[in-house]
C-alpha cells in the first residue's frame, strides 16, 4: 500500500473515484511523529484491511472488493471509495500541513461542473457520533461549491487559500450549518486558532451554525477521504492525483485516478550543490506501463529562485534519440523567472519510442544562496504519439534540491592515548582516539607517523608530521567512518599522530581537526619473542642483557630496538631518543615496564625498614698490597625512592685495575638485576614498578679489583645516577666512598664466570674478624681444595681456582661446590668447570 520514491510504480488497480486512507496507530491519541530525514510516499490503491464503521445514523454501505468501501448516489455516478490504510509513513495534525496540492486529467462531460471534495476525519470526532458519517469531517470544497465549477484540466493547483474558481475552503458540516461559504476559514485560518461558525465573518445568512471555540488544527487525523463525480450525469474522474506537504519534509503522493499514467519527474542529483559539486545533474525521466511510441514531448518547469542553470544548462537525455535510425530536434526555452519549455521530438521515421522508461533531458543547477533547499517543479507535460495524439502524462512530484556550501565545523578537541589493557599478545597496543566537538557527519580520521621505528630520530633531523598536509602523504586513511572513541589497532609499532575530518550529509569536508599529540602503540623494552607479545618479562631483560654496553651507531643500530632510552620526557611511555647507546638509560626503562602494561611488581621479600634518606655508598680498602685482590662493594641505604641507579667508580690505574661486577643476594632478592656496561661500572634496577623502591641498607653489586702494585688504590665514585619508578631523578642525601669499613654482612658472591673453564673468582665478604675457611668440594662431599683457612679481618675479598685439587693436579670437568665458612655465617655455591 505504500512505496518509497525510489521503488517502481506499482501495478494500478480498478477505477474508484475517491480515496479514503487510515493513518497510522499514533494519529489515534493525537500524536505527531516527525522522523529525522524527509521521505516521500507514493501510496497508490491496492488491499485494504479493516472495515469501517461508522456509528449509529450512518449512510447505508456498500462492501465491495478487498476491504474497500463503495457508495453510489444514484442515478450517478457520483462515487466516495473508502479504502482504509495502515499507515502513511506517520502521524499528522491539521497544523503539520504545509500544502495540499490536486492535479486534474479528464475533460468535463457534465457542463454544469463535478463536485470533488477532500475530507478530513478526526480524533476525537469533532460532532461526535450522534452526525453519524456527516458528523465526523472537515471538508475543503471548491470555493464557490452549490455552483457547481469546472476544474482547469491537466494542471496542478493548490488548496491554500480562496484566489479562485480552483481554490478550496474550509467547513465543518455538523457546525457550520452549511456548505461552501464564500470567505470561509482556509488552511492557514484553521492552523492559526480556533473557530467559532456562530461568530464567523465568512458565514452566510442561510443556514444555522452551531457556536463554541473549535481548535481543528491541532486535531489528531483519523482518516483522509477523497470524493470526486457528479450526481447528475456520468463523467470520469476530475481529480487524478492528490500531493500532500508536510512541514517536516514528508510527502505523500496519492493516485486517485488509479490509470498507470506516465510519470515524468524530476530525479535527485547524485550529490547535493557544495562547493566540491558546484553544479549538479539532474535528471527529468519518464516512466510509464504501456509502450504507446512516444514521438515527442514538451516539459514546462520552474526552478526556484535559488537555482541557476550551470554549464552546460539543459541537454538532451537519451529516451528519444537512441531510437535507431532516427533524428531528434531538441529545443530549449526560457520564459523568464526561472521557468522553461523543453520540447523534443523525433524527426520524420522511423518513430516511437516504446521504452516503459527513460531520461528526457538533464539539468545542470547550481545555487544562488549559501544554503538552503531548492526546488524544481514539472509545472506540465506534453506527451504525443506517432500520430500526433496525445498520451496521457503527469507531472511528477517537485524535486528538492538540497545547497549546502558552509562546510561543516572541524574537531577542535582530537586525543590520543596508549590503550593499556585488553590489547591481547600481539606486538602492539591500541591508541583510543576520541573528541567531543565538530558537526554532525561522517568523521574520517587519518594517522601519521614521527620518523620510523625503532630509531626514530637517530639517523638525522625529524619534525612532527604537518596536519595541514592530510589527507595526502604521510597521513594514511585509519578510518573512513570512525565514531568516538574510536581503537586505532591496525598500526605498526611506532609513534603515532592523528587528524580527522568531518564531512556533513552533502559530502562538504570541513578543515583539518587539531593534531593530537603522539603515542607510541607498543611497550617499550618488549622485543622478545619475535617482535614482542605486550609484556616485558625475563627473555627481554636477558636481550637486554647479552647487549649491554654496545656503543657507536653500527653496533647498536642492529639491536636498535633495545636502544629505548632516554625518552623525550624521561616517561616510560614516551617517544625514544635513541643515543646509540645500550646502558643504564635502557635498563631504566625495561625496568619500570617489567611484566606488561598495568604490571605491579610483587611486594619485595625481606624489606628492611626504609632509611630517612637515600644513600650511595662505596666501601673499599684505603691501601692495598701488591698482587692482591680485593673487591669494592656498592650499597645503598634506601628511604624507599630508588628505582634504579648507575654508579660509575673511579680508581688509581697504576695501582688497581678493576675485573667483574656482580649482583649481591640482597638485590637478587628483592627482584632486581645489576649490568655492567663498562668497567667498574654498575647499573642496578628493580623490575616491576611495586610503588616502592630500595628501601633499608645492603650491597646492591661488588666490583672486583687486582692490586699492580703496592699503595693507595683511589678507589671513588666517579658518578651517580638514581631514578624513582616514574624516571625522576631522586636526590641522595650522601654519596661517599668508605675505607677501612667492614662489610654490614658477611656475604659469598656468585662465581665468574660460572661456568668457567681456566680460572674461576671467589668474592667474599666477612663482616666479623676471626677463623675464614674457602674450600672446593665436588658432588660426593670429598674436599678437593681448600683456597683460605686462616684469620682474617672484616673485609671484603677475592681469591682464584684454576680448577687443581691440593696436590696441583687439573680435575676431571663438571659439577663442583663452594663453601665459604667465617665467624658467624656459612654459605655454599655450585660452579661448573668445563674442559
Amino acid at each position: 500500500m505504500k512505496h518509497r520514491t525510489a521503488d517502481a510504480e506499482p501495478a494500478r488497480r480498478a477505477t474508484p473515484r475517491a480515496l479514503w486512507l487510515g493513518l497510522a496507530t499514533l494519529s489515534l491519541l493525537g500524536l505527531t511523529v516527525a522522523p529525522a530525514l524527509a521521505v516521500t510516499y507514493n501510496v497508490t490503491l491496492g488491499s485494504t484491511s479493516a472495515a469501517l464503521s461508522f456509528g449509529a445514523g450512518s449512510s447505508a454501505q456498500n462492501f465491495t472488493g478487498s476491504g474497500s468501501w463503495l457508495k453510489v448516489f444514484p442515478p450517478g455516478p457520483k462515487f466516495e471509495t473508502y479504502i482504509p490504510v495502515a499507515s502513511l509513513g506517520t502521524a499528522f495534525t491539521i497544523n503539520d500541513i504545509a500544502s495540499i496540492n490536486y492535479h486534474t486529467l479528464n475533460p468535463v462531460v457534465n457542463p454544469s461542473g463535478v463536485d470533488f471534495f477532500l475530507t478530513f476525519y478526526t480524533n476525537p470526532i469533532l460532532g461526535g457520533d450522534g452526525g453519524g458519517f456527516y458528523g465526523r469531517r472537515l471538508t475543503a470544497e471548491p470555493y464557490l461549491t452549490n455552483a457547481y465549477v469546472a476544474p482547469t484540466i491537466g494542471v496542478w493547483n493548490t488548496w491554500a487559500s480562496p484566489a479562485g474558481p480552483n481554490q478550496l475552503t474550509f467547513n465543518d458540516s455538523n457546525h457550520s450549518g452549511n456548505f461552501g461559504f464564500y470567505g470561509a476559514p482556509t488552511l492557514a485560518d484553521l492552523q492559526a486558532g480556533t473557530i467559532n461558525w456562530a461568530t464567523w465573518a465568512g458565514n452566510p445568512t442561510s443556514g444555522t451554525a452551531t457556536g463554541g471555540a473549535i481548535d481543528y488544527g491541532s486535531q489528531g487525523l483519523r482518516y483522509i477521504s477523497f470524493q470526486t463525480g457528479s450526481g447528475w450525469a456520468s463523467v470520469t474522474s476530475y481529480l487524478d492525483a492528490i500531493q500532500i506537504n508536510l512541514k517536516n519534509g514528508n510527502t505523500y503522493n496519492i493516485d486517485l485516478e488509479n490509470v498507470a499514467d506516465p510519470v515524468i519527474a524530476a530525479q535527485p542529483a547524485a550529490t547535493c550543490i557544495t562547493p566540491t559539486y558546484p553544479c549538479v545533474e539532474v535528471p527529468v525521466t519518464i516512466a510509464r506501463t504501456s509502450a504507446t511510441p512516444v514521438r515527442g514531448f514538451s516539459v514546462n518547469l520552474t526552478i526556484s529562485a535559488n537555482l541557476a542553470l550551470c554549464a552546460p544548462n539543459i541537454v538532451q537525455g537519451t529516451f528519444l534519440n537512441s531510437v535507431p535510425l532516427s533524428t531528434t530536434n531538441f529545443q530549449v526555452l526560457s520564459n523568464g523567472g526561472g521557468n522553461y519549455t523543453v520540447d523534443c521530438a523525433i524527426l520524420g521515421l522511423p518513430c516511437g519510442q516504446t521504452a516503459l522508461a527513460g531520461t528526457l533531458f538533464k539539468l545542470n543547477l547550481s545555487s544562488t544562496s549559501p544554503s538552503g533547499t531548492g526546488t524544481v517543479t514539472i509545472n506540465s507535460v506534453t506527451v504525443r504519439d506517432c500520430a500526433n495524439g496525445p498520451i496521457a502524462a503527469l507531472p511528477g512530484a517537485p524535486l528538492s534540491v538540497p545547497i549546502d556550501n558552509t562546510p561543516p565545523s572541524p574537531i577542535t578537541d582530537l586525543a590520543a592515548v596508549q590503550q593499556t589493557s585488553g590489547n591481547g599478545a600481539g606486538p602492539t597496543t591500541g591508541i583510543i582516539v576520541s573528541w567531543a566537538t565538530g558537526d554532525p557527519g561522517t568523521v574520517s580520521l587519518y594517522r601519521a607517523p614521527f620518523g620510523s621505528y625503532p630509531e626514530y630520530d637517530d639517523d638525522g633531523a625529524v619534525s612532527p608530521p604537518s596536519p595541514g598536509a592530510a589527507p595526502g602523504g604521510p597521513w594514511t586513511l585509519v578510518s573512513a567512518a570512525a565514531t568516538s572513541p574510536y581503537t586505532d589497532s591496525a598500526a605498526p609499532r611506532g609513534y603515532w599522530y592523528y587528524v580527522a575530518f568531518v564531512t556533513d550529509a552533502c559530502a562538504n569536508l570541513s578543515t583539518v581537526s587539531n593534531m593530537t599529540g603522539g603515542n607510541l602503540d607498543y611497550l617499550l623494552g618488549d622485543v622478545v619473542p619475535g617482535a614482542g607479545n605486550n609484556k616485558v618479562d625475563g627473555l627481554d631483560i636477558s636481550a637486554l642483557g647479552f647487549s649491554y654496553g654496545l656503543t657507536g651507531e653500527g653496533p647498536v643500530d642492529a639491536v636498535g630496538y633495545l636502544d629505548v632510552g632516554p625518552t623525550l620526557t624521561g616517561s616510560a611511555t614516551a617517544r625514544p631518543v635513541p643515543d646509540d647507546r645500550i646502558q643504564f638509560e635502557d635498563l631504566i626503562i625495561f625496568a619500570i615496564n617489567y611484566g606488561g602494561t598495568g604490571y605491579q611488581a610483587p611486594q619485595m621479600r625481606a624489606m628492611a625498614a626504609a632509611a630517612d634518606r637515600d644513600e650511595v655508598l662505596v666501601d673499599a680498602p684505603d691501601a692495598v698490597s701488591a698482587g692482591e685482590s680485593f673487591t669494592a662493594r656498592v650499597r645503598v641505604r634506601g628511604a624507599g625512592d630508588i628505582q634504579g641507579l648507575s654508579a660509575q667508580l673511579g680508581w688509581d690505574p697504576a695501582v688497581v685495575e678493576p675485573g667483574i661486577v656482580s649482583t649481591s643476594d640482597w638485590m637478587a632478592g628483592m627482584g632486581g638485576v645489576v649490568f655492567s656496561a663498562a668497567a667498574g661500572n654498575v647499573d642496578a634496577a628493580l623490575l616491576g614498578s611495586s610503588g616502592r623502591g630500595l628501601a633499608g641498607e645492603g650491597d646492591v653489586a661488588t666490583v672486583s679489583f687486582r692490586s699492580l702494585r703496592a699503595g693507595k688504590p683511589g678507589i671513588a665514585l666517579a658518578s651517580i645516577t638514581a631514578r624513582d619508578a616514574s624516571n625522576h631523578p631522586v636526590v641522595l642525601g650522601r654519596t661517599a666512598v668508605v675505607t677501612g669499613s667492614a662489610p654490614n654482612t658477611s656475604d659469598l658472591m656468585p662465581v665468574a664466570p660460572n661456568p668457567f673453564r681456566d680460572d674461576a673468582t671467589l668474592a667474599f665478604a666477612t663482616s666479623h674478624a676471626g677463623p675464614v675457611r674457602l674450600a672446593i668440594f665436588d658432588l660426593t662431599g670429598r674436599l678437593v681444595r681448600t683456597l683460605v683457612n686462616e684469620q682474617r679481618a672484616a673485609g671484603t675479598y677475592r681469591e682464584t681456582w684454576n680448577g687443581t685439587d691440593n696436590s696441583g693436579h687439573r680435575l676431571q670437568a663438571g659439577l663442583y661446590y663452594v663453601q665459604l665458612t667465617a665467624p658467624q655465617f656459612s654459605r655454599s655455591r655450585k660452579l661448573l668447570m668445563l674442559r
